[in-house]
């Protein structure tokens, strides 16, 4: 008898870690709504302690990248600084003026455990985060010369501890299925954050107005707070549905894949539209390639979107409140800017925010205006210390400069390179050669998305976008080393890197 060995695939996540995870996240939106003050920091102290004692690390990264996005505009408190507000994450403090949040903690946590428990972490993008790191440096200590004041830049601080997570996060996280589980542990959010965006348009709240009142937040459409979320869940979706070594449900990775353009589709917010439209071509174009799927996805897109607007009245005009906003590219890019002329729409942009960021830009175009007074007041209207981030890139440059403009440049193409150097190493391997394809298209839609609209990467973007940033480009890492590993090509990636 011959004797054949058959490959058993398994579940990347197991229903106990969803129910430990979800059941977590209830238990934390109680105790930040619910219980006195004392009680919540205590429960929050109490995860510090798990956090660090537990060796399923990549639980715990993708539990916070909920809590830090806040989806439904939860936990807003936590991002607005050192007070200990209702409907907020708890701060720390140890004195006046002086403390800690709980995600500041975090970061230095997990930092320590990473130097102490972990594994010293392959980086292929080592040399460019030092450049970036350096130039860093040099710019916040010249800060001080131009106008940044002890209390603003202790707040810079809190923000630049974060990029610490590129040495903790793979040092932790170890392999490429952990990543994997992080992405897919995050997919049932999708659906609540579906929910949060009917209740608002509903009631014209975010949710945490159900917890606190409807004086909390209001909006006048349901834009998306954790755009960064839905975008780390659709990626890591569209590389789900090529990978084969693990039991998906393909009808469930439709779902989540579909679910998520119709979260941006209803934010009306253009740039999450675009690279929606981007993403969804591109990916059908160069990794799909089957006509049978493309026809069967834009099926079920329509079905989900008649359904939900044939049960949901209201969210026929959200959904035609969404394409009035997207045709204003089209209007604007030949010229007609009557009606649009208000703060929120396209043309505001270029009537008030360019020009201001260009005068900024023209006060210091090589060095930058780091940190100093001018640049905390571009955007005096909101009161931002971190420029205009509307205006993308252009507000990279009011901050850097050109030197700093070059350093994120090469950190941009040294990227791409190496996504090109894996896909010769994996010719022959069709899966991995997809993989990387996805990987590619989601950095473009966020280099288009940098350029044209939000900015994505920079020195000065918020806490919750220093995470996305972090994730997505370890995530790519991730995928191009275990692509190429099999193939014995993986010295040679790391030789182009130190080039």
């Amino acid at each position: 008898m011959i004797q054949t060995s058959t490959k058993i695939k398994r579940s990347i996540v197991d229903k106990n870690t969803f129910i430990r995870f979800y059941g977590l996240f209830v238990l934390t939106v109680f105790s930040v709504y619910f219980l006195p003050a004392i009680f919540n920091r205590l429960f929050f102290l109490v995860l510090l302690v798990l956090i660090w004692k537990s060796n399923c690390n990549y639980f715990w990264f993708a539990f916070i990248f909920i809590l830090i996005n806040g989806p439904g505009a939860l936990f807003g408190g936590a991002l607005r600084g050192m007070e200990n507000t209702s409907g907020s994450i708890p701060s720390f403090i140890l004195f006046r003026g002086i403390g800690f949040t709980f995600f500041d903690l975090f970061v230095i946590m997990i930092f320590i455990k990473a130097l102490m428990k972990g594994e010293k972490p392959r980086i292929l993008f080592k040399n460019q985060f030092i450049f970036l790191l350096a130039y860093l440096a040099i710019l916040y200590l010249y800060s001080f010369t131009i106008g940044l004041n002890l209390e603003t830049a202790i707040d810079y601080l809190r923000l630049f501890i974060i990029y610490s997570l590129f040495y903790s996060f793979p040092a932790l996280i170890k392999n490429h299925e952990n990543y994997l589980k992080i992405g897919y542990l995050l997919s049932p959010i999708v659906f609540f954050i579906f929910l949060t965006q009917i209740y608002t348009i509903l009631t014209g709240n975010f949710l945490i107005a159900f917890f606190v009142g409807s004086s909390a937040i209001k909006y006048f459409r349901p834009s998306l707070i954790s755009s960064g979320l839905i975008f780390i869940v659709l990626f890591n979706f569209s590389v789900f549905l090529i990978d084969k070594k693990y039991q998906y449900n393909k009808k469930y990775l439709y779902l989540v894949q579909n679910m998520c353009f119709i979260i941006f589709f209803l934010s009306a917010t253009r740039a999450l539209i675009t690279i929606m439209i981007i993403f969804y071509f591109l990916y059908n174009i160069f990794v799909v390639k089957q006509i049978k799927y493309i026809v069967s996805q834009g099926a079920l897109l329509l079905i989900l979107l008649i359904g939900v607007t044939f049960f949901i009245p209201e969210v026929k005009d959200a959904a035609q409140y969404s394409i009035d906003r997207f045709n204003t590219l089209q209007k604007i890019s030949k010229g007609q800017y009557s009606g649009f002329e208000v703060k929120g729409s396209g043309v505001y942009r270029i009537t008030t925010r360019f020009p201001r960021i260009m005068k900024a830009i023209k006060k210091s175009p090589i060095i930058g205006l780091g940190f100093g007074k001018e640049f905390q007041s571009i955007d005096e209207l909101t009161g931002s210390i971190n420029g205009d981030f509307h205006v993308g890139n252009f507000n990279l440059v009011a901050n850097c400069g050109i030197i700093g403009f070059f350093l994120f440049t090469f950190f941009w193409i040294r990227a791409l390179t190496i996504i090109q150097k894996a896909k010769k190493a994996v010719f022959f391997s069709k899966d991995e050669n997809k993989k990387l394809n996805v990987m590619l298209i989601a950095f473009l839609c966020l280099l288009v998305q940098h350029f044209t609209s939000a900015q994505i990467f920079g020195y000065t973007i918020n806490q919750k976008s220093i995470y996305f940033v972090v994730f997505f480009m370890l995530t790519l890492e991730s995928i191009v080393i275990s692509s190429v590993k099999e193939k014995q090509n993986l010295k040679n990636l790391f030789e182009l890197r130190e080039r």
